[in-house]
């Protein structure tokens, strides 16, 4: 199933709640698990995404609205073993899923699932 699917088909299933998009130059804010659909503008935008405060958590970040700019979203640390900490999204449907990993007894860091579409770097 492709991105743009799951979004559409899963917009009101029980376990997918509503993060918000905070908008060019904002952090991402996960509370619980979800997903947030980013809605870009005509320029390149920006998003942050600070580690996550406990395990377990699962989000899928996506593009919803592409009004022709890209979005690139840093995380505050990296999420895979390449020490990739960027996601790059520049069409409707581009997706990126992450969980939350325990690195020791109190700190947490996103561990990448799945992307399609969204282009991953270091920065």
């Amino acid at each position: 199933m492709s991105a743009h699917n799951f979004l559409s088909t899963h917009d009101n299933a029980m376990l997918i709640d509503p993060i918000k998009d905070p908008g060019d130059a904002g952090a991402i804010k996960i509370l619980k698990s979800g997903i947030c659909k980013l809605i870009s503008g005509s320029g390149a935008e920006t998003r942050t995404l600070a580690d996550p405060v406990g395990p377990g958590l699962q989000i899928t970040i996506a593009m919803m609205t592409d009004g022709g700019g890209t979005i690139t979203l840093t995380f505050a640390s990296p999420f895979n073993t390449t020490n990739n900490n960027t996601v790059t999204f520049d069409t409707v449907g581009n997706a990126f899923t992450v969980v939350s990993v325990p690195i020791s007894t109190s700190a947490y860091v996103w561990q990448d699932i799945t992307a399609d579409g969204a282009a991953v770097s270091t920065v």
